[in-house]
């Protein structure tokens, strides 16, 4: 069974039916189907209800939530030692951000793929062989 970490670029994608949103798509089809197991840091879902809060009001960002808990996504809600651990070397080694770094941090100590398209923040973090990464566009 492939594992994925959800980071908050691959869910507003989704969302909006932005570029590669289908490929995004397919991963959460899996997920519901069994076949895959996706998760998300609440953290990184925090910067998906500000964006939306900003764009669109409390009352927005309230709905974003109740739809985005009906996913086929596992939010994990707290951070343990090895994530905090995780994160901050990651961040230390620069080039990521907090939110970013909790996002790869998760996938690296689950095995998974972070699906993602921050290629700007990101690709550093690949080069260094410091994750895995689902690109979807």
């Amino acid at each position: 069974m492939d594992h994925y970490v959800m980071d908050a670029g691959g869910l507003i994608a989704y969302l909006r039916k932005e570029s590669g949103y289908d490929l995004v798509q397919t991963r959460l089809e899996m997920a519901q189907q069994g076949q895959e197991v996706i998760w998300m840091h609440v953290v990184n879902l925090c910067e998906v209800y500000y964006d939306v809060y900003r764009r669109g009001g409390k009352g927005m960002a309230d709905q974003l939530l109740r739809d985005v808990y009906r996913l086929p996504i596992r939010f994990i809600q707290t951070i343990s030692r090895s994530l905090l651990q995780e994160a901050g070397r990651l961040k230390a080694n620069g080039g990521i951000s907090l939110a970013d770094a909790f996002a790869v941090a998760l996938a690296n100590l689950n095995n998974a793929k972070l699906i993602t398209a921050d290629h700007h923040e990101l690709d550093i973090v690949e080069t260094r062989g410091d994750g895995r990464f689902y690109w979807f566009r």
